[in-house]
């Protein structure tokens, strides 16, 4: 699945406008810009037990439309295990950006460094291509991505596909809110059966470094995720550059 449950890598352009402005300002003197991102949840699930995690992202911006990230879903627990998340760690270049319009791929590896209840079979790489439209306050997004994976005897298994859409709306520099759908083709020898669901999140900048956001999402089939909750908190700042 796409990294990080939504601490995966964005672009420069779908962070607020607070902090973009802000960003931009630092690039153009020769700034190094990063980002943390720490982001407890909830989830309830159909077929299995709750599940609740603190996760983090640290994002790096070396220049503009490129980004290094590593996530984890970090601290986890699922009754009755408690532990830590695999790290996964990647890259997103934005290669084309012209009319409000952005074209970007991205590519992820999943390490099997977390606990053992909640650690992944294998090492997963995930690629993935994000199209994004901005027209007056609203950004349009489309992701589809795929990673190949590993089945529980650790043996090569198959690609797994996703896709996710998304409309922002920025009321201001501090304020804005989305709506997205995501659907989810796991691993066809086990389950291929489909899972998707829709949800909404509202963001809230405090300053250009300080913002804060919740997201609510729904499971909308029989199987997976029910219903989930998830605070964010990030903090974006510069160094200067060499």
């Amino acid at each position: 699945m796409f990294p990080g449950g939504g601490l995966g890598a964005g672009t420069l352009s779908q962070l607020n406008p607070a902090v973009q402005k802000s960003l931009m300002r630092d690039m153009g003197q020769n700034r190094y810009l990063y980002q943390f991102s720490f982001a407890p949840a909830y989830s309830r699930y159909k077929d299995e037990n709750d599940w609740f995690n603190a996760g983090f992202a640290f994002r790096v911006y070396p220049v503009k439309n490129w980004e290094f990230s590593v996530g984890s879903y970090f601290l986890s627990y699922q009754s009755p295990d408690f532990g830590v998340d695999d790290i996964n760690a990647g890259a997103k270049w934005t290669f084309y950006d012209q009319h409000s319009f952005t074209l970007a791929v991205s590519g992820y590896l999943n390490f099997t460094s977390g606990s053992a209840a909640f650690r992944e079979p294998g090492i997963q790489p995930t690629l993935a291509f994000t199209a994004t439209k901005t027209t007056g306050a609203f950004d349009f997004g489309a992701t589809v991505g795929t990673t190949y994976a590993a089945d529980s005897q650790r043996e090569p298994c198959c690609f797994d596909f996703e896709t996710r859409l998304e409309i922002n709306y920025r009321q201001n520099e501090k304020i804005s809110f989305g709506i997205f759908t995501y659907g989810y083709i796991p691993d066809q020898r086990e389950d291929g059966a489909l899972r998707l669901s829709t949800g909404a999140s509202y963001t809230r900048a405090f300053s250009e470094r300080h913002s804060a956001s919740v997201t609510l999402e729904k499971g909308l089939f029989g199987r997976g995720l029910d219903w989930s909750v998830t605070f964010s908190y990030d903090f974006t700042f510069g160094t200067t550059g060499k």
